[in-house]
């Protein structure tokens, strides 16, 4: 297995991103898209399981995040993590086969992105969608004077950065990576008002972006999150009109099912949905 390291300007934003190559052709091409507080390097365990079943993937840092350039937790528009993605897409479509198959997978606040980017031509350029406990629809958008200090932020000071505390606790109920996470020099908890502003109203535009997600879909949620409303995953999930669409719920995982003691199914569940996408194609 070969690990690459680079970068791709966008708009005067420097984007981190990594690759990992098989030893043999790949199957197909896998990207991922990481969540809030977290970055690319978070996922080499499953990257280095998807490149053992000859799949080439990439993973980018989202802006404000890992290597990537921007104030840390900050964005202006949701369009920018939109179009950062899009070059992202464009590469990979630029080196690959055009028959090799290209998924998005992403992960919470990084499906969030995924999903309401999709109507942005996306649709065109990949072959299906795998989105691990999306954020689309938080259980607890934190007190009524926090929502009211970050509607005003959102006015006047958009892209300042404050501090958000998520208890990592929450996340995984592996000792081991919540100790990681303390301790992670490139995880910070910061967010700006824009950035918690897209967040705190992902539930309603999804619903309208959704409907033009016809490609593959495979969402895979925690039973037990403490971060993400399972019920409204459950209708985000109903509202889908791909003919091909799979939800799978892990009763005893947290927030992060990659990380969880469900892993090994999560992990191999998901390289069904990608090993089985040319018949799901098909139908």
């Amino acid at each position: 297995m070969q690990v690459l390291e680079s970068t791709l300007l966008n708009k005067q934003h420097s984007i981190f991103y990594q690759i990992w190559n098989p030893a043999t052709p790949p199957k197909g091409h896998i990207l991922i898209t990481h969540g809030w507080n977290e970055y690319s390097s978070c996922y080499q365990d499953f990257a280095k399981f998807l490149v053992s079943k000859s799949w080439k993937v990439w993973a980018y840092d989202l802006r404000g995040h890992g290597k990537s350039s921007g104030d840390r937790g900050s964005i202006d528009f949701l369009s920018s993590y939109s179009s950062d993605l899009n070059e992202m897409v464009d590469l990979i479509n630029s080196e690959k086969i055009n028959s090799d198959p290209l998924i998005l997978f992403a992960h919470s606040f990084g499906a969030c992105i995924n999903v309401l980017s999709w109507e942005e031509n996306i649709n065109k350029k990949v072959d299906a969608l795998g989105l691990s406990s999306p954020a689309i629809g938080l259980k607890d958008s934190g007190s009524k004077w926090q929502q009211i200090l970050a509607h005003i932020g959102l006015r006047y000071f958009p892209e300042l950065s404050i501090k958000h505390s998520i208890d990592v606790n929450k996340l995984t109920s592996d000792k081991k990576i919540q100790k990681n996470n303390y301790n992670d020099p490139y995880r910070h908890n910061k967010i700006s008002p824009s950035l918690f502003n897209i967040m705190d109203t992902a539930y309603d535009k999804a619903k309208k972006s959704i409907l033009k997600l016809k490609k593959p879909v495979f969402i895979q949620a925690s039973g037990i999150d403490k971060i993400v409303d399972l019920e409204k995953t459950t209708k985000i999930f109903e509202k889908i009109p791909a003919k091909s669409k799979h939800l799978k719920i892990y009763q005893n995982s947290e927030h992060e099912v990659l990380n969880d003691i469900e892993k090994e199914q999560v992990y191999t569940d998901f390289i069904e949905f990608a090993e089985n996408l040319p018949q799901q194609i098909k139908n």
